[in-house]
């Protein structure tokens, strides 16, 4: 009986041996995992830091609601402005939005002018009234010299699609993606698009135009002519995130890549030529 006992003492120590051996040979591992697993917690609280301090998800959540057309009150405009603690450009970023989305009247304007004042951004914003001005103007002409002749056509595109005139007129965000996503997305799924006039560069195409391709493809390439950014290229990749797109490659590039600040600073030089 003693004799197995000792067998069986035997195997729990050569059991836990193995265990604990085991464990002291991984324990640099673990060490090293624990360095990794702390310094992107102590990394991810830093970057929480910032976007509490800055207001970042505040003035998200604002910006989205003003580019979606679904702000109830401008008074979240005024008090964001309003807010010292946020940065200046941050502020400013927040009206020049509200105002090439036409959610700001004159009398929010003059409310807002004193804030204006302060920064060095009145070009910027006397630039974009013009340019909003310049636009209404054109497109009030263009209404009435071909309200007649197309007018059967206007009525179509509006009713397949009510928030078309919005994409066009601003080209920036619907309520599902970025206007130049919504381009590619379509002609991906149905090989055209409502949205613009586009030319179709085949050679197997003939002269009246009556070959239609019905070749798929899996490599878009989208060219920007113009400024480009980080935030409309992250966009036109949430294509290839959606099931029926899987599989699909897109290269985005663009003449120049820009920021906020420094398409300010364009914007700012056009406000004083």
């Amino acid at each position: 009986m003693s004799n197995v006992d000792d067998e069986i003492m035997e195997d729990i120590w050569q059991t836990n041996t193995s265990k604990l051996t085991s464990a002291i040979s991984s324990l640099p591992e673990l060490i090293t995992r624990k360095k990794l697993l702390d310094m992107h917690t102590d990394l991810a609280s830093k970057l929480m830091e910032i976007v509490k301090s800055s207001k970042i998800d505040r003035l998200t959540e604002l910006e989205s609601k003003i580019i979606s057309k679904s702000l109830k009150d401008n008074y979240e405009i005024f008090e964001i402005v309003e807010s010292e603690d946020i940065p200046m450009f941050d502020r400013f970023r927040v009206v020049a939005i509200a105002l090439l989305c036409d959610c700001l009247s004159k009398s929010d304007l003059a409310r807002l002018q004193p804030f204006l004042d302060s920064t060095d951004y009145v070009p910027v914003i006397d630039y974009l009234i013009d340019y909003k001005n310049v636009t209404k103007i054109t497109n009030q002409q263009q209404s009435s010299s071909a309200s007649n002749t197309y007018s059967h056509m206007f009525s179509k595109i509006v009713a397949k699609s009510p928030s078309i005139l919005q994409g066009v007129k601003s080209l920036m965000m619907w309520d599902k993606g970025y206007f130049l996503t919504q381009i590619v997305q379509s002609l991906l799924e149905t090989g055209t698009t409502d949205l613009l006039d586009l030319s179709t560069l085949d050679p197997r195409q003939t002269v009246d135009g009556s070959y239609k391709s019905t070749i798929s493809f899996d490599e878009i390439v989208v060219f920007v002519v113009g400024g480009g950014c980080y935030t409309e290229y992250q966009d036109l990749m949430s294509i290839i995130n959606k099931k029926h797109l899987a599989g699909k490659n897109i290269i985005y590039g663009c003449t120049e890549m820009m920021n906020a600040t420094y398409f300010t600073e364009q914007l700012r030089n056009l406000g004083k030529s």
